[in-house]
């Protein structure tokens, strides 16, 4: 069986602002976005609250009508440069720590799969599940495709892949810095919180759980 280290990536490898909302900048600063488009997703958001399946499958609606391939470029062109300045040192030596005990290297994070492979590519994971969007026509619905991996969704992508690659889950590591990261967490024998929120570094020091503070 194969040990691995399972991260997720904002708040936990990259602190501070998540990739997404960093992206969501980017692209007003070049104009891609615009207010209407928010307004637009926040309409959307609250015609569905209380319906929190659909409020899931449409939670990206301010990219509906984007051309995926343009996106996918920005993104490029924005993160590439600067994927490992956002990770700091001490992650990136945990990793190598990882690589160098022979694990498979995984990240399950609920940003945008076209954001995730950048880092995922920069740092030679082994593999990724990221937030895929339903494109056509070249162009962004708005709406999920397949899986949301966040909170129990997390622990769905999980173990796709320890039957994917015969995962040791109890001598593997997790590494998370929110509550709802929690589910995929306790799947695995040595579950660590990095920078937690309130909640989970409640329920992290109730499991006795490692904690890292890492800025």
């Amino acid at each position: 069986m194969q040990k691995a280290a399972i991260f997720d990536l904002d708040g936990t490898l990259i602190p501070g602002k998540s990739t997404e909302i960093r992206f969501i900048e980017h692209l007003f600063k070049k104009g891609e976005l615009n207010p209407i488009d928010i307004l637009w997703y926040l309409l959307r958001f609250l015609q569905n609250i209380g319906r929190w399946n659909r409020m899931v499958s449409q939670n990206k609606y301010y990219l509906k009508g984007k051309s995926f391939e343009k996106l996918s470029n920005i993104a490029n062109e924005f993160f590439l440069p600067t994927a490992d300045k956002l990770v700091p040192g001490e992650m990136k030596r945990i990793i190598q720590t990882h690589r160098e005990n022979g694990d498979l290297l995984i990240i399950i994070s609920g940003t945008l799969n076209f954001i995730l492979n950048i880092f995922s590519n920069s740092f030679s994971f082994d593999d990724k599940k990221g937030t895929e969007l339903e494109v056509k026509d070249g162009k962004f619905t708005g709406k999920l495709s397949g899986i949301h991996p966040s909170n129990n969704g997390k622990v769905v992508v999980l173990n796709e892949f320890v039957t994917k690659y015969n995962i040791d889950l109890a001598n593997s590591t997790a590494y998370g810095n929110h509550y709802g990261d929690r589910f995929l967490m306790e799947m695995v024998g040595n579950p660590i919180a990095v920078n937690p929120d309130r909640k989970l570094l409640k329920y992290a020091k109730s499991k006795k759980w490692k904690i890292l503070e890492i800025r």
